[in-house]
């Protein structure tokens, strides 16, 4: 068997250290002077001169300026040939001075050294540093050939497995397991088979410890090669090879008991490795598992536990003020996150307050969730330190909170009403009359965020702000940017002209003044219909859609008919409001209804009438986009010119995308409003 080979990383030659020193020394400048010459001449075409960087010559180990005796005294000192070969491996130097025959001696007194008894006596075919990689080196499962740094499952066969129990299993599926007969038994004193079945904790998979257990290709090998011969044969043909598997059993089977009362020790050292932490611990008042696992004393204690070694007070009296100095910044740190989740709990609790109080009905007008963040007393409590109840049950449950937060919310809206008043053009509006309304609250104040344009959900129809939109409205950039905690700001507002106008033109033909508060209520109660004279030809719409609709024209013109009139003009297909918005959203519903069929073109339904009453005593016209079927509406109509038949494009009814498309094609319409078509059949929102 030959030694496993010995890592090598740097080249110090094997000389006296001081040799090595001064060859160490002379040789580093003189590298350095060639290289900045080289990189000198590199850069003469340059027109200011580079000097090249000094670098320093490599550190030297003073280990190795040791003598030997000290070294051996140090490399003895730990007890374990496993030190002595990481060592060995370190450089060029070691792997010479302790693989040379006068330091065999230090590879001996390790082993005798060696916790918790001595080492067994190597065999022959083992050197002293063959012995320890043997021993002590880890490598890959023989199954899953995972890399494990335990020791061998079984050092006469050498098996490496990982640990897991499939590995185990499979390994005793490809293992023989012969029944001893008398060939049997003469095979077997040639070949080594596992000494210790409990490494391989073969109850689990329901196996024998008594059971002689060989690698099955080794069993394999051996059976067949001397096949042709009796027992007795075998016996007397292989006898040094039988005293060497019995040599190799016995001192396998030393290792194995080794290494149990190896593992029996480790377990008492860190027992009692753990009672000294914790006894410390207690004496001081800190957390065990802090101390483990936060400062250096957890490396200390791991890596005496591991080598087989007990902590004492020396050996904490060196850590004393890095562990102090380190606890002491884990409990800052303990106090800030406990801070920082308080205050994240108190938030949270703010937010859902806020939502509280925008669900009610009729709605609040709020100012924005960061504005309303800074309001005093919802910044103190959302600053307060924690608390059984919360934030948001402080907030609605402390009345002395809950008046407190009335009163700024109303002093906010009053400096709101001001700065927005501003800007619909009543400067230091006032008036002594509690009947006349606020510009900001009457029908004819409508908003833009000229920062950013966005509008929410419940704004989309009308494609502009009242004040309770403009007070909660939060600037966005994109659809993906989060929201941030920015101070509302009335500046970033102007006035819609275009719905200011159209409603005072509307309040101005239901006969409502947009001061009173009873306005909104006279424009919904009237029993007519608004018509769009802007539009050619006009569209019938309720006095909801007004505001919206208005944003297609300079200058809106409008008058009202009556409900008969509007019947008429409708043709019996009913006008809905909000049927627009409801089917742009993007629930699945909605995906089903506008894949449908079911849509027509209103302003094309118009000029069909309008031709129709002009050409009353002709044949019926087509119109530009339909003629109306309400009997047969999937199927297309054919109608006979010149005696040929063609299919009318008009005719076909539109999904909502083609129905979009179209008036933006035929109608220049960008966006389409419930106004702007009908439906054949009404549509049902409660689709599976």
């Amino acid at each position: 068997m030959h030694m496993e080979p010995i890592t090598e990383e740097t080249n110090v030659p094997h000389t006296h250290p001081s040799t090595a020193a001064e060859s160490i020394r002379s040789i580093g400048p003189k590298n350095h002077q060639d290289r900045a010459k080289r990189f000198k001449s590199d850069t003469t075409s340059e027109s200011t001169t580079v000097i090249a960087p000094i670098l320093e010559p490599p550190a030297l180990c003073l280990l190795s300026r040791l003598p030997l005796e000290l070294l051996a005294e140090i490399l003895i000192y730990t007890c374990s040939p496993k030190d002595v070969l990481a060592v060995a491996r370190t450089s060029k130097y070691f792997c010479d001075t302790l693989l040379s025959s006068p330091s065999m001696f230090i590879w001996r007194g390790t082993r005798q050294a060696c916790l918790p008894r001595p080492l067994p006596d190597p065999m022959s075919i083992f050197t002293e540093s063959s012995y320890a990689s043997f021993l002590f080196d880890g490598g890959p499962c023989e199954i899953c050939h995972t890399l494990t740094v335990s020791m061998y499952k079984s050092f006469a066969i050498r098996l490496r497995l990982c640990g897991k129990r499939k590995c185990t299993t499979e390994f005793m599926e490809m293992a023989a397991a012969p029944t001893f007969s008398e060939f049997d038994q003469a095979v077997g004193t040639l070949v080594p088979f596992v000494e210790s079945n409990e490494t391989l904790k073969l109850t689990s998979v329901g196996v024998d410890h008594n059971l002689r257990i060989f690698r099955g290709i080794d069993w394999v090998q051996e059976g067949s090669r001397y096949s042709s011969l009796s027992a007795q044969e075998i016996i007397s043909s292989n006898a040094p090879k039988i005293k060497y598997v019995s040599a190799l059993m016995k001192f396998s089977k030393s290792l194995r008991e080794w290494e149990a009362q190896r593992k029996v020790y480790r377990l008492h050292v860190k027992s009692n490795n753990e009672k000294y932490g914790k006894s410390l611990a207690s004496k001081y008042g800190w957390e065990y598992w802090d101390m483990i696992n936060c400062t250096p004393y957890g490396d200390l204690h791991r890596h005496k536990i591991e080598n087989l070694q007990h902590v004492n007070h020396f050996d904490y009296d060196q850590l004393a003020p890095v562990i102090s100095n380190m606890l002491l910044k884990v409990a800052e740190k303990r106090k800030r996150q406990a801070k920082e989740a308080t205050y994240r709990e108190n938030r949270s609790g703010v937010a859902q307050h806020y939502n509280r109080l925008r669900s009610k009905k009729p709605p609040l007008k709020l100012p924005t969730l960061p504005t309303f963040r800074k309001l005093p007393i919802v910044a103190m409590v959302q600053s307060s330190e924690a608390t059984s109840l919360g934030a948001a049950a402080t907030l609605k449950g402390s009345s002395w909170v809950s008046e407190r937060l009335d009163i700024e919310l109303k002093n906010w809206l009053d400096q709101a009403k001001g700065t927005l008043g501003t800007v619909l053009g009543y400067l230091d509006w006032s008036t002594a009359s509690t009947k006349i309304l606020h510009p900001v609250d009457r029908i004819t104040a409508r908003f833009l965020c000229e920062y950013c344009g966005r509008l929410p959900l419940r704004y989309r129809d009308d494609e502009c702000l009242d004040f309770a939109g403009a007070c909660s409205h939060e600037c966005r950039t994109s659809k993906r940017q989060r929201q941030r905690d920015e101070a509302w700001d009335a500046r970033r507002f102007v006035s819609d002209k275009k719905a200011i106008n159209a409603m005072s033109k509307l309040a101005a033909l239901c006969g409502a003044d947009p001061m009173h508060e009873e306005c909104q209520t006279t424009i919904n109660n009237i029993a007519a219909w608004v018509l769009c004279l802007s539009c050619k030809p006009g569209i019938i719409m309720c006095s909801r859609s007004v505001v919206g609709h208005s944003h297609r024209h300079d200058d809106m013109e409008m008058i009202l008919v009556a409900e008969t009139k509007a019947q008429d003009i409708l043709a019996s297909y009913p006008f809905v409001y909000g049927t627009a918005q409801n089917l742009l959203e993007t629930s699945y519903i909605a995906k089903k209804l506008r894949a449908l069929k079911n849509y027509g073109c209103r302003l094309c339904l118009a000029a069909s009438r309008i031709d129709e009453k002009k050409s009353a005593s002709k044949a019926e016209s087509p119109s530009r986009c339909m003629k109306i079927a309400p009997t047969v509406i999937n199927s297309p109509q054919k109608v006979k010119e010149s005696g040929s038949e063609k299919t009318k494009p008009y005719k076909r009814p539109y999904t909502f995308d083609g129905m979009r498309s179209h008036v933006k094609g035929a109608h220049n319409i960008e966006h389409i409003r419930s106004e702007d078509f009908f439906c054949y059949n009404a549509l049902d929102w409660g689709l599976p």
